[in-house]
C-alpha cells in the first residue's frame, strides 16, 4: 500500500523525468537532391547534416519600419475637408445614444408607474393607496428628468 508521500515521491519523479525526454535533438537532414527531412537520429553520412538545432517552429518575422510616404502614415493624419463631416456624426451618435438613455429611463418608470396602476385596483386600506398615489406621483416628475 503507497501512502500520500511515496505517491507524491513517484509523480515527481514522472514529471522530472518527461521535460528531459522532451527536449531531445531534433536534426534538419537535407538529402542531395534537395529534400529535407527532420529526424532523431544524426543524419546519415550520404546526407549533408545541416544543425543539430531543433526546428524552429515558426520564423520570426520583423515589421518593416514605416515610411513617410506610408499609407499608414497617411491615415494617422486627419483630412481637414472631413472634420466638419466626422464631427457631425459624433454628434448623431451622441444623440442617439442619450435618446436611448431617455427611451429606457423613460420604459422602466412607465413599467413601474403601471405597476403601481394595477396596485391600486385592488382592494388595499385606505393607508396603502394613498402610500402608492404618492408614490406614483414620484415616478411622474422623475419621467421629466428622463
Amino acid at each position: 500500500m503507497f501512502h500520500h508521500y511515496h505517491k507524491f515521491k513517484l509523480a515527481l519523479g514522472l514529471l522530472l523525468i518527461v521535460p528531459a525526454a522532451a527536449t531531445a535533438d531534433v536534426f534538419k537532414c537535407v538529402a542531395e537532391d534537395g529534400q529535407i527531412t527532420f529526424s532523431q537520429t544524426p543524419c546519415p553520412k550520404v546526407v549533408k547534416e545541416v544543425s543539430e538545432e531543433p526546428a524552429p517552429a515558426e520564423e520570426e518575422v520583423q515589421p518593416e519600419p514605416l515610411q513617410e510616404d506610408s499609407v499608414v502614415a497617411k491615415v494617422a493624419e486627419p483630412d481637414p475637408e472631413l472634420a466638419p463631416a466626422v464631427a457631425a456624426a459624433r454628434a448623431r451618435a451622441a444623440k442617439a445614444h442619450e435618446d436611448q438613455k431617455r427611451q429606457q429611463c423613460e420604459t422602466n418608470l412607465n413599467a413601474q408607474i403601471d405597476n403601481i396602476n394595477s396596485q391600486m385596483r385592488g382592494d388595499y386600506p385606505e393607508a396603502r393607496v394613498e402610500a402608492l398615489k404618492k408614490k406614483r406621483s414620484s415616478l411622474q416628475a422623475r419621467l421629466s428628468d428622463c
